[in-house]
């Protein structure tokens, strides 16, 4: 096991110090003159503003029996995604 090591961390070390060593300020990827186009970003329409209040109480009222606790919590966290993204989740 520990000559595995050795040996994984001297190949490691070879890999990183390959361009030091051999490399050169004059080799072809460094040269070649890159184009760069340019991006627009994407403009989404933001969607209508959701009222998630009233479905977090439908949601919460909803939850009668079996692990109560975790299905509020379920409703909590469906009405911070919708505040969030406009859309109640399913």
């Amino acid at each position: 096991m520990r000559k595995t090591l050795i040996c994984a961390g001297l190949v490691l070390a070879l890999f990183l110090a390959w361009p030091m060593i051999f490399g050169g300020s004059g080799s072809a990827v460094s040269a070649a003159p890159r184009a760069v186009p340019k991006v627009e970003p994407v403009k989404r329409p933001k969607p209508k503003k959701l009222d998630c209040y009233p479905l977090y109480e439908r949601a919460y009222s909803a939850c009668t029996s079996g692990d109560i606790g975790g299905c509020r919590m379920m409703a909590g966290h469906s009405w911070d995604v919708c505040e969030a993204e406009g859309a109640w989740p399913t």
